[in-house]
């Protein structure tokens, strides 16, 4: 989780920004990623919870 947290605020990437269209393929591709893999850390019950509060407000 940290991993993908510092690599998104990081001015360091794999691929430079300032390669056209490329520079910014690496950040599009791995911080879905990484937020897809965090959103699996949640419990399911905590998931559910926060629906219920969602579709409640």
């Amino acid at each position: 989780m940290f991993i993908i947290i510092g690599y998104a605020l990081s001015p360091i990437d794999i691929i430079p920004d300032f390669i056209p269209i490329i520079g910014y393929l690496d950040s599009l591709i791995l911080i879905p990623i990484g937020i897809y893999f965090i959103g699996r850390l949640v419990p399911e019950d905590v998931k559910a919870e926060c629906l219920i509060k969602a579709k409640n407000y």
